[in-house]
């Protein structure tokens, strides 16, 4: 760590003003830890597991709450104090399918890392299984695993959706053939069709194929007294039709049916 801060603060020495994303190894002193944030643009600590059993089966020297937890509450209480410290904040990662953790477990862990130490962002890395390690046989996740954890992450923590709205099968994990959104909304029949000049951006945003900035473009133009009646429309301000299409209202009517 030491060595890694060193890096650091020569290239700053040398006048470098871009971004600097310094690891924070687990176990760091508040003092190397405190030193890395005056020099970098934003620190991470990878949590690696989702639970502490979890590290446990993949680590023998690190622990849990006292390595990785304890740090994470240190950055969050250090740049509470000085904003100019990691001004870009903390994220972390996880190892998938290393161990026997659901999606359930590492979403629930991603939720509540973004709420109590204000983690920007959870990165999710695939396990790969290396010969002569003693993981060496170990099955790989599905190669779509990964990307449904990203899509689901970022339903609980940019649009503020609830552990309990993403659907899991009957062993806590998501569906990988299916996006986790357009899985809410197959799931929850009874909240659509939305209609597009009348729905709230929270209710926008729950609709496949609308995000959250052609979302902001449907309220804007609603503001400014102009309503949307066509999907070319809905196209121009960056939705995706083919996927919301089923999903929407225009003009108190449905835009296609959707067979259930």
């Amino acid at each position: 760590m030491e060595r890694e801060i060193e890096v650091a603060r020569i290239l700053r020495d040398y006048g470098y003003d871009g971004y600097i994303h310094l690891k924070i190894i687990p176990g760091t002193s508040f003092d190397l830890i405190k030193r890395a944030m005056r020099l970098a643009d934003r620190v991470s600590i990878n949590i690696e597991s989702a639970t502490p059993d979890g590290l446990e089966e993949i680590s023998t020297t690190k622990n849990f709450k006292v390595d990785i937890l304890r740090r994470m509450k240190w950055i969050k209480r250090l740049s509470w104090k000085d904003e100019t410290l990691a001004p870009s904040g903390q994220t972390t990662q996880f190892i998938v399918g290393a161990t026997d953790e659901t999606d359930e477990e590492v979403l629930k862990r991603t939720k509540w890392l973004h709420d109590k130490y204000e983690i920007r962002r959870s990165y999710f890395s695939a396990f790969n299984p290396l010969k002569d390690t003693p993981l060496e046989y170990h099955e790989e996740p599905h190669p779509m695993r990964t990307a449904r954890l990203y899509q689901a992450d970022f339903l609980l923590n940019s649009y503020k959706f609830d552990l309990d709205e993403l659907i899991f099968n009957e062993n806590g994990n998501i569906d990988t053939e299916i996006d986790p959104k357009y899985s809410f909304a197959m799931n929850n029949r009874d909240l659509f069709p939305v209609d597009i000049n009348e729905s709230s951006f929270d209710e926008l945003i729950r609709v496949p194929g609308i995000g959250k900035i052609s979302a902001k473009r449907i309220i804007t133009l609603r503001k400014h007294g102009r309503k949307i009646n066509k999907l070319e429309e809905l196209k121009e301000l960056g939705v995706a039709i083919n996927r919301a299409e089923p999903f929407v209202k225009l003009n108190k009517s449905y835009q296609s049916t959707l067979k259930f």
